[in-house]
């Protein structure tokens, strides 16, 4: 939803900057462009607004959140080269492999993540968010998130 979010954003400032360039006096076709890639940025985000409130909305989903409370998590700073456990998330990749929530070993190369397990029938290199690696946006820092209880 961000990254719809700052599409949006980019696209009415795009907009803006024609607008007070006043590149529509000399280009018509030039301000149609950014219209339409304003009214796409924001057909995309009303979709996801539409489906973060059906989540919300969700009667199961509030029923299993009051059930299960979440644990606190703090966030560990993981280094290139360097060797950690972690629990792979329900990415779309893991589910494929079968390999989702899996708690293994893994290694952090450059823009992916290798698994280390011993049982794999080949290596498995995967991108940092579907090894369950972020990147801080502050200063840009892989890290994983671990339980503190």
């Amino acid at each position: 939803m961000r990254g719809w979010r700052a599409e949006l954003v980019i696209a009415a400032d795009d907009l803006r900057s024609a607008l007070i360039s006043a590149c529509d006096l000399s280009d018509e076709s030039d301000i149609g462009r950014l219209l339409d890639g304003l009214a796409n940025a924001a057909a995309e985000y009303r979709h996801c607004l539409r489906q973060l409130h059906e989540l919300m909305d969700d009667p199961e989903r509030r029923y299993y959140a009051a059930d299960h409370p979440a644990l606190p998590l703090r966030r560990t700073i993981v280094e290139q080269g360097q060797r950690f456990t972690v629990r792979l998330p329900h990415t779309e990749a893991c589910r494929k492999r079968g390999i989702a929530g899996w708690v293994v070993p893994a290694r952090l190369l450059g823009d992916t993540v290798e698994l280390l397990d011993d049982d794999a029938e080949s290596q498995i290199v995967l991108q940092h968010l579907e090894a369950g690696v972020f990147i801080s946006p502050t200063n840009g820092q892989p890290y994983i998130l671990r339980r503190t209880a």
